[in-house]
């Protein structure tokens, strides 16, 4: 219990009703995770592959495990072959050009009076025609481009990426295993760190934000580690006459653990 929640006690038990000056050193507090996920697959299927393990670190946007995908896969590579056909669209452009000569060298036979008119209005709208199926096998080849794209990201969202970096708390599913909605593993940032506090409610007004603190973890850890207050509860317990603070401790060498209690000592410097 912190010291001055237990010296309130102590006065009320009394009958006193005076506030005895709060004691700033000594405030109990928790070492938790910045943030935890437990990532679940967007479809389901066979678990191929788990390729992380409980205490393995992990970096945002690593992949960490996959689904089976041979069907997925499969209709990927289908899907790029028609993407990158281009025999359709050789064949319509080579027979555009073709009725484009034609219909240019009838019109000047034309103006000569060479050719009767219905020729060339034959010719004419051939080349009409040609140019549409030209342009019709390009939108084709675009379209397969686009379910190329379409099966990618189905192929895609059978790997499973971490949504952070951090450390892998958990393992709950293996291979073999069948995946729904359920997790597969959970994970947490650990750089930085949030360290809750409880503090009484006559130091209301004297915690502000940005202001520097002192982390003291218990044994075996010990130290003292510099932190930042960063969110400060605006509603009091009224139960407890106590409310929540919460400070942002960097830990890049992830030498702190969550879970250790700790205590806090303000900066000279606040």
């Amino acid at each position: 219990m912190p010291k001055k929640i237990f010296s309130l006690i102590i006065l009320m038990l009394s009958g006193s009703v005076a506030i005895a000056e709060t004691d700033t050193t000594g405030l109990d507090c928790m070492i938790e995770p910045y943030m935890t996920a437990e990532l679940s697959s967007p479809v389901s299927g066979i678990l191929q592959e788990v390729l992380v393990d409980r205490g393995d670190r992990i970096k945002k946007g690593q992949v960490v495990a996959r689904l089976n995908s041979e069907v997925e896969q499969a209709q990927v590579d289908l899907t790029r072959a028609r993407a990158e056909l281009m025999s359709d669209i050789k064949a319509t452009e080579a027979r555009h050009d073709l009725k484009e000569r034609m219909e240019k060298r009838l019109g000047e036979l034309l103006k000569k009076n060479m050719v009767a008119f219905s020729e060339h209005d034959e010719a004419q709208t051939e080349e009409i025609v040609a140019h549409y199926q030209f342009m019709n096998a390009k939108e084709e080849k675009h379209i397969a481009q686009l379910e190329h794209q379409r099966a990618e990201k189905i192929l895609k969202q059978r790997s499973i990426v971490s949504p952070l970096t951090g450390v892998v708390v958990k393992r709950l599913k293996a291979p073999g295993e069948y995946v729904e909605e359920t997790p597969l593993l959970k994970v947490a940032q650990i750089d930085p760190l949030n360290v809750e506090i409880i503090a009484p409610i006559s130091m209301y007004g004297k915690i502000t934000r940005g202001m520097q603190v002192y982390v003291l973890p218990e044994q075996p850890l010990g130290g003292k580690f510099l932190a930042k207050v960063v969110i400060i509860d605006s509603v009091v317990d009224a139960a407890s006459a106590t409310f929540g603070v919460r400070l942002e401790l960097p830990n890049p060498e992830h030498k702190i653990l969550p879970g250790l209690r700790c205590s806090i000592e303000f900066s000279d410097t606040h």
